[in-house]
């Protein structure tokens, strides 16, 4: 683009074509001029609809449709001043004149006084006098040099006129006469000409006079200071009607174009103007019809009243709105050259303020002014986005824009340096308030418990338990097992603790063994023993101690230095500000408001208002070296507008003192080391001295130089400044981000080393901005205490160099990094360890059975936590894991009363055609769990393991019997028994009567004592099998058994096996009760109640002889036994 090419948008009215879209009120003006009964017509829209361009057109198309002749005059009242309004002191003081009922009409009316005189005025005043000759408004003579010369040329031929017809003695001059007396003919001639040039100039000279003085002059309106003032109070239309007729009557005009009314608000002048059409168009001294054409806003008036003003009203529809605006904008930013500089989501902020045309072509002529002339110089960069944003704020409050370079306005105010402090300071509440004041509870926490060891705090909640319980317990089992624990078993380990705080329903042992059952949560143990910190609050303060706090008050000052760090539209929509009184109270304008929250408008506007002039020194600098001079220490991010004059003007006494902080200073110093070497020198040494922080940090987060001057900076004294760092608790953070970026690797010693070793994610935080020796340097030489994933890249280089701890901390990360969830192999036993007991890995098969293999086989207090933790988890539907410990993990589990029963089952049968080893574990396990790894085929039936399984219990023995039975008449002869295993057999369902035959014949009276219940169940076996066994033992059974009716009925069989033996018959009813002992003594006569077995008996013993008879009776049956011998 050529550089003198003009480019700019004249702002005036548009003609349409006939293709736009307002065109169409064009042609309805034009009918409307046409029609002979509408002289009011009104033209609406609202303000920047295009009503201008819709008249232009109109009237430069006067010649079309059918409105030939028509001639428009413009009336426009845009320079009238309606908003002078006198305050209530004055009012009181003037007084109203007669006829009005308070200031209000009297304001109204005199305002409508004003309008009136100021279109009388541009009707008459915009003709030639020579236009209107006999108008009493009467206007400054304008007397050109022609006119002069040629009055003067009329006068002198006046008198020679005179003096040729008159010949006057006192101006005659005799050589004169004599020469031009050429006869009485010519003379004569002469003297009739002369005659006629003095009349037709005497016709001149009256008319003048007429019009002169005979036409009073308008007296009662004179233009005074500025404002109007009338004499009396009539209407000006009213009191002036005849200027105005007369003014028709002398010009051509049909349509009177009347602009700007509506903004007066007032529609009383809208009742004299049609009163005044009226009265033109009644006039007979008119020979036309004068027609008014208004333009006014539709809001003009407020109710439907505005249809008894006008004959016709037409509507513009705005062609802009701020739906259309941006494509408008696009277009003509484009025609300027602009198309590429400013970003689509700009140009819809920027544009959505915009309704009005005029107004957006000057918003373009603006930018592209001030494009040109900021970007003139290469050390003046923009962005063209904010100075687009600029110039739409400039057009809309041009004020307060003209505030700005003073430090004022409402943009000033909420983006000075002083309301960015506000800023930060209501950010750093929002966010880290509540974690300072958890951190404050930490260290008070700390305090609290620094002379308690672990176990000491471990005890305290322990015994707080035994506040529930009975004063006298002194041991406690989880989860309702009879796994009673001494009290002290639960502090003496974390691990055991845990699992005390992770159960509910607990039993305890008190006094001399009696026990009971307790449901207590540990949320109510801890708000007894402390209300104001949990267990694990507590725990970690004493874990982690004054280090891990000040680490965390570390991370806290490095959040709030990258706040700090925030441009202003940053904390507003990051910290959602806008909700804040200290933005809220500033009362912005909804464009302000906009544009900054979006950045559009921020702390650098001064380059969007400031021209560049080189070698000229600003008052803003001015003001600067003045603060500087003075030792007023300014902002530190001062903005200097032309820094190599500034430079000139600054003394280098100022470079002793810290008012010569500044961060545009320092960069400018630092891009020319050579040419500003003296003052750079002077600079850093300054810095060296003070180690003014404040400034530091607000120069590595706003200066352009940080890396050159930092670098300087932290070399010359870095231990020095790291001692400082130290004891600065304002600054810490964002000073030790500084010393780490900006040190030597030389530099880092011991007390560096420490600190960067219990800082990760604090190093992590700066891990991309460091150079690659020093990533190298802090990612090999290291030994962190905590991870964090901060900086993944930082992470994967130590996990890989195991440059860090192996601990709770850091596990948890080693762990999730290297995806070891579903193999826990990735990581090392060390590791393994600590993520089973922070329940990190996937609960597998795969995962316990690598573990369990690392730790040489054998089964934890770690392992089998995290089994108990997870056993819902665990698939148990197949094992699934190294198949190389299968069986010995199968061993270690089944042979250990270590899991409940619930999960012992469940566990054992994820394991499929394993046999367990039958061991000296395998002894102390309960009952129930051997019977369960009997009856699902754990146990194999060996010589061996007959031999173990009747060692351990006759219960269980008998419950290995019934699942291998199958064996069980093979090998009846190798199996011992005593009573209780014979009870069990006999009394099972399980075994059919031969196989109880069987063992029953085994019985001897040497290897069974007999009990009642193993009699019970022989006698039950007798009764329905006939069975030869030991006599000896059969009489204990009929002593023993309790079931009457059942040894009845075995003392009757054994009797009908035995018909001969009397000895045996008698022995048999000895072992009976009375009545039946009786019927072996001879002689007696008892009696029997009736019943089938009685009877039997007594026939059986009738058939052998052994009584003589029995007879039946009411009684029953009456024996008859044998007599006695003499």
């Amino acid at each position: 683009m050529a550089e003198n090419e003009w480019k700019q948008k004249a702002l005036l009215p548009k003609l349409l074509k006939e293709e736009d879209a307002s065109y169409n009120a064009v042609v309805d003006l034009q009918k409307a001029l046409a029609h002979e009964n509408i002289y009011n017509i009104a033209l609406t829209g609202p303000f920047g609809a295009g009503k201008s361009s819709v008249l232009s057109t109109l009237i430069k198309n006067a010649n079309k449709n059918g409105n030939d002749g028509l001639h428009f005059l413009s009336i426009s009242l845009a320079t009238l001043d309606a908003t002078k309004e006198i305050n209530a002191e004055q009012q009181e003081d003037i007084k109203i004149p007669q006829g009005y009922n308070n200031h209000k009409q009297y304001d109204n009316e005199n305002l409508n006084r004003r309008i009136e005189y100021s279109i009388l005025q541009q009707l008459i005043y915009r003709e030639k006098k020579e236009t209107l000759p006999n108008s009493r408004l009467k206007r400054i003579p304008y007397i050109s040099k022609n006119s002069i010369n040629k009055i003067a040329l009329y006068t002198i031929t006046f008198i020679i006129c005179f003096c040729i017809v008159f010949e006057p003695q006192y101006l005659k001059v005799e050589i004169l006469y004599r020469l031009f007396n050429w006869g009485y003919w010519i003379n004569g001639t002469f003297d009739i000409i002369s005659l006629i040039i003095m009349g037709y100039m005497l016709y001149k000279i009256i008319v003048f006079m007429v019009g002169f003085y005979g036409n009073a002059r308008l007296n009662q309106v004179k233009i005074a200071g500025g404002e109007i003032q009338i004499k009396d109070e009539n209407s000006i239309f009213n009191r002036h009607l005849d200027e105005i007729l007369y003014f028709f009557q002398c010009t051509k005009y049909d349509v009177v174009i009347i602009e700007d009314l509506d903004r007066f608000n007032t529609t009383d002048i809208f009742l004299k103007l049609r009163e005044l059409n009226f009265l033109l168009n009644q006039s007979l001294i008119i020979d036309r019809k004068i027609k008014f054409i208004y333009a006014i806003k539709d809001d003009m008036f407020k109710d439907v009243s505005r249809t008894k003003f006008f004959d016709y009203i037409t509507t513009v529809i705005p062609v802009i709105s701020p739906y259309n605006s941006k494509d408008i904008l696009r277009a003509v930013l484009s025609e300027f050259g602009h198309s590429n500089e400013i970003k689509d989501k700009t140009i819809r902020e920027v544009a959505f303020f915009i309704d009005d045309m005029r107004l957006l072509q000057n918003i373009a002529n603006e930018y592209h002014q001030y494009r040109l002339r900021l970007s003139c110089n290469d050390n003046h960069k923009i962005d063209n986005n904010k100075l687009l944003a600029m110039i739409v704020y400039k057009n809309y409050y041009p004020h307060d824009f003209a505030l700005l370079p003073k430090r004022g306005g409402e943009i000033y105010k909420a983006i000075c340096p002083t309301k960015k402090n506000e800023y930060q300071d209501v950010a750093i509440n929002k966010v880290l308030v509540k974690r300072k004041e958890l951190l404050q509870k930490k260290r008070e926490a700390l305090i609290n418990t620094q002379h308690l060891k672990a176990i000491e705090l471990r005890m305290i909640y322990v015994i707080a338990y035994t506040a529930h319980m009975n004063q006298n317990t002194h041991a406690i089992a989880l989860n309702n097992s009879s796994d009673f624990k001494d009290l002290s078993y639960y502090w003496k380990t974390e691990e055991a603790f845990n699992a005390l705080i992770s159960s509910v329903n607990l039993r305890y042992r008190y006094g001399s063994g009696y026990t009971t059952s307790t449901n207590i949560r540990f949320q109510d143990i801890e708000k007894e023993v402390n209300d104001t910190s949990t267990y694990q609050e507590r725990l970690d303060a004493i874990n982690s101690g004054e280090n891990e706090i000040n680490k965390e008050e570390s991370k806290l000052q490095l959040e709030e230095s990258l706040i700090r760090s925030f441009s202003i539209s940053q904390l507003i929509m990051k910290f959602s500000l806008y909700k804040e009184e200290c933005y809220r109270n500033i009362g912005l304008s909804n464009l302000a408001d906009r544009f900054i929250r979006i950045g559009l408008i921020a702390e650098d506007y001064y380059d969007y208002i400031s021209y560049f002039y080189p070698g000229m020194v600003s008052v803003n600098d001015h003001n600067l070296i003045l603060d500087m001079k003075l030792d007023r220490q300014p902002d530190y991010t001062a903005h200097i507008d032309n820094i190599e004059t500034f430079l000139e003007e600054l003394p280098d006494d100022v470079f002793l003192t810290r008012s010569i902080f500044n961060v545009e200073l320092l960069d400018y110093l630092a891009e020319h080391p050579i040419l500003e070497k003296e003052r750079y020198e002077l600079f850093l040494r300054l810095l060296s001295t003070d180690n003014p922080f404040d400034f530091i940090s607000v120069y590595n987060s706003e200066g352009k130089n940080s890396d050159i001057v930092l670098s300087s900076y932290i070399c010359i004294n870095p231990h020095k400044i790291w001692n400082e760092i130290t004891t600065n608790k304002d600054y810490e953070s964002i000073m030790r981000e500084i010393w780490i970026k900006y040190c030597l690797i030389d530099h880092i010693k011991k007390s560096q080393l420490k600190w960067i070793n219990e800082n990760f994610d604090f190093i992590a935080f700066l891990f991309s901005s460091l150079s690659d020796d020093k990533k190298e340097f802090l990612v090999t030489k290291t030994n962190y205490v905590s991870l964090t994933e901060s900086s993944i890249d930082m992470l994967s280089a130590v996990i890989s160099n195991k440059c860090y701890i192996v601990s709770k901390e850091t596990v948890p990360i080693v762990f999730k990094y290297k995806k070891a969830a579903d193999d826990i192999s990735l990581i090392n036993l060390e590791e393994q360890t600590l993520a089973f007991q922070l329940n990190l890995p996937h609960p597998s098969w795969k995962n316990i059975s690598l573990y369990f293999k690392g730790k040489d086989e054998e089964i934890d207090e770690t392992l089998w936590n995290f089994i108990e933790k997870n056993i819902q988890t665990i698939d148990t539907s197949k094992y699934n894991g190294e198949s190389d410990v299968e069986e010995s993990l199968f061993q270690a589990l089944m042979n250990s009363n270590r899991l409940n029963f619930e999960t012992y089952k469940y566990i054992g049968s994820s394991f499929e055609n394993i046999q367990i080893d039958l061991t000296e574990e395998t002894k102390s396990l309960t009952e129930e769990r051997i019977i369960w790894l009997i009856n699902n085929d754990f146990i194999e039936y060996s010589d061996s393991n007959i031999i173990f399984i009747q060692n351990i219990s006759d219960r269980v023995f008998y419950e290995f019997l019934i699942y291998h039975k199958a064996h069980f008449v093979e090998d009846i002869d190798t199996y011992t028994y005593n009573e209780n295993l014979a009870s069990l057999i006999l009394g099972s369902s399980k075994f059919t009567s031969e196989e109880k035959a069987l063992v029953l014949t085994r019985l001897s009276p040497s290897n069974i004592t007999m009990t009642k219940q193993l009699a019970d169940n022989i006698c039950k076996l007798l009764v329905v099998k006939s069975v030869e066994w030991d006599y000896t033992l059969l009489k204990k059974v009929l002593k023993q058994a309790t079931n009457k009716e059942c040894v009845l009925k075995v003392a009757i069989l054994t009797i009908g096996l035995n018909k001969s033996n009397f000895d045996v018959i008698t022995e048999l009813l000895y072992l009976l009760p009375e009545p039946y002992f009786k019927i072996t003594e001879n002689g007696k006569r008892p009696i029997l109640s009736k019943s089938s077995n009685n009877k039997l008996l007594l026939d059986i013993l009738v058939e052998c002889e052994y009584i003589s008879s029995y007879t039946s009776d009411e009684k029953g049956y009456r024996v008859n036994t044998k007599q006695k011998a003499n």
